[in-house]
């Protein structure tokens, strides 16, 4: 019975762990019943307690043992315990709000202020700057005060979460009393990244070089009142955006300059931030009508860690493959991205 009370570290100091290529079997099993039974808690259930199983050596009594040790030790976790917090107080918040009529008290004042379709685009980005204390509350709060006015006024929800999306989680980055500021500065001291300055006063002299959040700030507006024209094909526009982050990897191994070295990784940031929101886009415009949505996004989410899984098990071979030179990974980088917007093509959108 004393390996039911076993954690994790005291088990691995007499195992020895090579699965080789079989350490992809969680990730399968959790692909496989995502896909089968439509939801991710017990697909992700599964795929943890194999895990275990396997770390365990198939052992029952040790692998409920490091199971309830791994549970404990995550569920105590500060950024477990504070992401749970934030989304579950949050959530509460606007669904109370909701639930009482503010949001419709706010929509009721909004609508004598905002009664034209580009007045409602430009009162979004204004609330998202208002809300600015942290980026889970401004996505929620603004998104659920200005969802009728944007239905009234047939405002797509692709537009509608970009300007929410670019505006709420940028100005929580550049404003340093916000939860963001705070947990990056936190980060940056504990890193020594300070230059003997305080965490605030730290985070606050890098404001100045986030390049992205100020811009899309500053865009937004633009595009809301029609002044930056938009791509009618949001494929095309995907395609275009991949294009310029493969052009950005390429070009890198050939600039010496610290300081054009910006433009490359502005293209990659273009690239970076359309895949933040398009994929999604895309994926909710094909699926609409269809049952189990929730199911299908966050299996679309868990997706995100294939290419990761390919990168770890083929990085090393494709390094050698190109003469074991960084600079050349650039390049495969670069090509890999251009490839990506190659198969957009095959995305079936609907109208």
């Amino acid at each position: 019975m004393d390996s039911l009370f076993m954690t994790m570290e005291e088990w691995l100091e007499g195992v020895e762990l090579n699965y080789g290529i079989f350490c992809l079997l969680p990730i399968i099993v959790i692909l496989v019943i995502a896909v089968w039974r439509k939801t991710t808690f017990s697909a992700l259930l599964a795929g943890v307690i194999l895990a275990c199983l396997m770390v365990a050596k198939f052992n029952p009594l040790v692998t409920v043992g490091l199971f309830l040790d791994e549970f404990y030790a995550t569920a105590c976790d500060d950024g477990t315990m504070w992401v749970l917090l934030v989304c579950g107080l949050f959530g509460a918040l606007i669904q109370v709000m909701t639930d009482s009529g503010g949001v419709l008290g706010f929509t009721k004042i909004a609508k004598k202020l905002l009664n034209s379709r580009n007045k409602t685009l430009i009162g979004t980005w204004i609330l998202g700057i208002i809300i600015f204390i942290d980026d889970y509350l401004n996505c929620l709060a603004v998104g659920a005060a200005t969802r009728p006015l944007s239905d009234e006024y047939k405002v797509s929800r692709e537009m509608s979460s970009f300007i929410i999306n670019s505006t709420g989680v940028t100005v929580c980055a550049i404003v340093p009393i916000s939860s963001w500021g705070a947990f990056m500065s936190g980060l940056m001291e504990k890193a020594e990244l300070t230059n003997g300055l305080s965490a605030f006063s730290a985070y606050c002299h890098a404001i100045p070089f986030m390049f992205y959040a100020i811009i899309a700030v500053i865009i937004v507006p633009l595009v809301a009142c029609g002044i930056l024209p938009m791509f009618k094909n949001m494929k095309a526009a995907y395609m275009f955006s991949l294009v310029l982050g493969g052009i950005g990897f390429a070009t890198v191994p050939f600039i010496h300059n610290q300081y054009l070295l910006f433009v490359p990784f502005l293209l990659i940031g273009c690239a970076w931030a359309a895949m933040l929101a398009m994929p999604f886009a895309l994926v909710t415009n094909a699926l609409q009508g269809y049952g189990h949505m929730g199911a299908y996004l966050g299996l679309f989410n868990g997706t995100i860690c294939i290419p990761q899984i390919i990168a770890a098990v083929l990085g090393g071979f494709i390094l050698q493959m190109v003469g074991s030179a960084q600079s050349s990974m650039m390049i495969v980088a670069g090509v890999s991205l251009c490839i990506g917007a190659v198969c957009v093509i095959g995305i079936k959108e609907k109208n």
